[in-house]
């Protein structure tokens, strides 16, 4: 039954590029390596260390630990590195749905949707907003000075 019924696929789809493959064959070997230091390390860096979910132990680590982790071993915003945020970000987001990543969100199009949809977040239009408020609260200040003017001047007739 389990021969006839549960055969299993011949001609698997690959997610993977040949360069991620190589990749994770390379990280792979440096985990088996390094798999007690580097769980040391997650341990302490993770806030969530120490949870238990499910019977496993969870040291998730947070996209701020994971950058402030970086940033201290200087591997990120370093002279001695060329590993930029915007790259830690994209590695991240790599693993979530590609519409909501910084990436997409920043694509010509998209943001100039946004911005025609949001109109106040440039900070002219919030200048040039500010402006005309101050220049209304101005108008309506020396009218009614001008009207309790009038009004003075007729209760001394």
């Amino acid at each position: 039954m389990f021969k006839n019924n549960f055969t299993t696929f011949a001609n698997k789809n690959k997610s993977k590029t040949v360069e991620e493959e190589k990749a994770f064959r390379q990280a792979e070997k440096v985990f088996d390596e390094y798999s007690e230091q580097l769980g040391q390390v997650f341990n302490y860096c993770s806030s969530k260390a120490g949870n238990i979910q499910n019977g496993r132990r969870d040291v998730t680590l947070q996209v701020d630990e994971l950058l402030e982790l970086l940033r201290k071993a200087n591997l990120l915003e370093s002279k001695t590195t060329d590993i930029q945020l915007e790259e830690i970000v994209n590695m991240v987001e790599k693993y979530y749905a590609p519409e909501t990543t910084l990436k997409a969100k920043l694509e010509q199009e998209k943001f100039d949707s946004y911005i025609a949809a949001n109109p106040m977040l440039k900070r002219a239009n919030q200048e040039a907003a500010a402006r005309k408020q101050r220049q209304e609260e101005a108008r309506k200040r020396a009218e009614q000075r001008k009207l309790e003017a009038e009004g003075d001047s007729q209760g001394e007739e």
